[in-house]
């Protein structure tokens, strides 16, 4: 009887063990994933779009308003 509740109480320790690894893997990824969406989100408000230094006009200004220019 005492080989047995030794048995059992080395599987519990294990069980739990593997229950707190598994715990920390799952905190683990949780925080890379919120630190690298934090980290995106930095580096797009400090890199943001490049604003063109003029404004290109539109090749065909007439198009999609009611004329008739074939496209």
């Amino acid at each position: 009887d005492f080989m047995v509740q030794s048995k059992i109480d080395s599987l519990q320790s294990e069980n739990q063990a593997l229950k707190l690894a598994a715990s920390q893997a799952n905190q683990n990824s949780y925080l890379t994933a919120t630190l690298d969406a934090q980290t995106n989100e930095l580096i797009r408000r400090i890199n943001p779009m490049p604003v063109p230094a003029y404004q290109v006009p539109a090749p065909y200004p007439f198009c999609g308003s009611g004329y008739s220019c074939g496209c």
